[in-house]
Formats: structure tokens, C-alpha cells, sequence
């Protein structure tokens, strides 16, 4: 991808180079750019399809579409087995636990500027990040109380008492076999004021994913990843590692290995 032409950014996308480059099909995100920052400046004959690639509820339907599209239905169908072997048995085991055993987590991300200095930047609903918890079923601590995600007053977190702490960072990943920036980002929570006595604080149960690799087509990585957080018994003949090796060699093509590149968990 890094010889094709570039046409701007998401947001910003760069109108001429697109109607340059003549394509019969342009594919962007469901509500980014806005359309008439897109749609309503492109001339008639380049349909324009918008698609999330997210969503556990969505992403297995949108994938069966693309295949059809641009006519590769066995390269989707490929990744169609893969997705319902790994997300199926995580379902179908995460269906098991009893609601007095589930874990109460909290899915939150680095913080930035804006987060109030007594806050957590925390996800409740309506992305592929928390759709990781909903699939290995457990309990995120911020559905009900808020929608989205947005600040939550640490206060907060401190009485639900999370058993477990998902931090997202976008440090690392394939970009970077440095893990420094998310050991910063996990040794920050572990010394967050009031924080000390949170049971996962406690128990040692804070880890750091990458959303280079668990959001996206590869949320199946990502949900594998999260249920043995959760749940090790239940899940412990379930190895990420690998599920991430097949996502990379058998459906990606790359010669990537994750144990030697990239930094993708913290603590590893």
C-alpha cells in the first residue's frame, strides 16, 4: 500500500487525486468523511459504500459483502471459518459462566489532555473495543452508568471495584517492537490515585492491548486476547499467539511473526 497514491486522510479527503485515479468503487468509513465532504463532491459513476469493520455484530456480514464485491468470495470464506472458529467457541464457552462468576472490568484508554485530572477516559457501549469484553462475557462496570465513551470519575471505578483493567493504546503494535510507551501507560494505572485497593490493581491484573491488532477485521485476535485475560481456566487451551499467527499468515500473506515483531500486549 505504501507505492499506491495517497488521497488525503479520512477526514480530509483529497477530492481531485480520487476523481484523478478514476475508481469504480470507494469504500470509507460509516459516518467519516461527512458526505459532503465526500458523496455530494464526487461526480456520478463512483459509488461510494460505507462500512464500519468493527462491530462483532456487524463485521462478519460486512466481510461476506466485500468478498462479493470484488469477487473473492473464497478469500472471505476463508475468513469467515476463521472468525467462526475462534469467536463461536469464545461465545459459546463465555455463555457457560455463571453471572455470579462473571468479571467486572473496565475498558478504558491512555489519557490525554482533556481527561480530567480525577478521570478515566472509559468505554461503555458501541464500539469493537468493548465488544471484546461482551464476547468472553464479562461485566464492563461503565454500561448502564454512561453511554459511549467519555470521562469517568475515578470515584466511580473505586466503588465498582473492577477485577480486571483494559487499558487500549495505540503505542506499539506493528509500528514499534518498543513496549516502553505501554509499560508507561500500565505503570501510570497501577499508581492512579485510589487505585491501590482496586482488586485488579491489587491482584495484578491490569494489562494493555494494542488497537493495531484488536479492533478491526482482527478483533477476533482481540476477543481471544481478552477472554484468557478474563477467564484463563476457562480458556486455557486457547492460545492468542496463534490465533494472531493465522490472522497474519494465513489470511494477511505477511511473513510477520508477533513473538519477534511489534509490541502488542503489556505485560506481555
Amino acid at each position: 500500500m505504501s507505492q499506491l497514491p495517497a488521497v488525503g486522510s479520512t477526514r480530509e479527503p483529497d477530492i481531485e487525486r480520487i476523481v484523478s485515479l478514476k475508481p469504480d468503487l470507494l469504500i470509507t468509513f460509516t459516518n467519516i468523511p461527512s458526505p459532503d465532504a465526500l458523496d455530494d463532491k464526487l461526480p456520478e459513476g463512483i459509488e461510494v459504500l460505507r462500512f464500519d469493520l468493527s462491530r462483532s455484530a456487524s463485521l462478519r456480514e460486512e466481510m461476506a459483502v466485500l468478498g462479493f464485491l470484488l469477487d473473492e468470495p473464497e478469500s472471505s470464506q476463508k475468513y469467515l471459518d476463521w472468525y467462526d472458529r475462534y469467536v463461536g467457541e469464545i461465545e459459546e464457552r463465555a455463555s457457560l459462566i455463571e453471572d455470579k462468576d462473571r468479571v467486572r472490568v473496565l475498558m478504558e484508554r491512555e489519557r490525554s489532555a482533556d481527561t480530567g485530572p480525577t478521570a478515566r477516559w472509559a468505554y461503555a457501549s458501541e464500539t469493537g473495543y468493548t465488544d471484546l469484553v461482551d464476547n468472553a462475557g464479562g461485566i464492563n462496570i461503565a454500561r448502564g452508568f454512561m453511554e459511549g465513551n467519555k470521562d469517568l470519575e475515578a470515584e466511580f471505578v473505586i466503588d465498582k471495584d473492577p477485577e480486571v483493567i483494559v487499558g487500549l493504546s495505540y503505542k506499539g503494535g506493528y509500528k514499534s517492537d518498543d513496549s516502553e510507551a505501554m509499560k508507561a501507560y500500565y505503570d501510570e494505572i497501577m499508581s492512579f490515585g485510589g487505585f491501590a485497593n482496586i482488586s485488579a490493581v491489587r491482584n495484578g491484573r491490569v494489562h494493555i492491548i494494542s488497537g493495531d491488532f484488536s479492533i478491526g477485521p482482527q478483533l477476533v485476535v482481540g476477543a481471544a486476547t481478552v477472554a484468557k485475560w478474563l477467564y484463563p481456566e476457562q480458556f486455557r487451551d486457547l492460545d492468542p499467539v496463534q490465533v494472531h499467527r493465522e490472522f497474519l499468515s494465513d489470511l494477511m500473506n505477511l511473513d510477520y511473526d508477533p513473538t519477534e515483531k511489534g509490541a502488542f500486549t503489556y505485560p506481555e
